[in-house]
C-alpha cells in the first residue's frame, strides 16, 4: 500500500509519523522503474529514425 493510504488508515495527522515506519524496498523500486520504462511508450530519442525531426522548430506566430 502506498504510504499516504497507510497514514490515513493509521490515523496519523502528520506524515512524518508514518515516515518512521515506511522503508524503501529495492525490489519494489526496480518494479516501479520497469513500469515507468513501459509507460514511455517508445518515446525515446534513441528510437527516432528521422533525425531532422529533432531539429525542426514549429513556425513562430506573427502578430499584426
Amino acid at each position: 500500500m502506498d504510504p499516504y493510504t497507510l497514514a490515513y488508515f493509521a490515523g496519523h495527522s502528520d506524515f512524518a509519523t508514518t515516515r518512521r515506519y515506511v522503508h524503501p524496498n529495492l525490489e519494489t523500486g526496480r518494479e516501479a522503474m520497469e513500469r515507468a520504462r513501459g509507460a514511455q511508450g517508445g518515446h525515446n530519442l534513441g528510437t527516432v529514425t528521422d533525425q531532422s525531426a529533432l531539429t525542426k522548430r514549429p513556425p513562430t506566430a506573427v502578430t499584426v
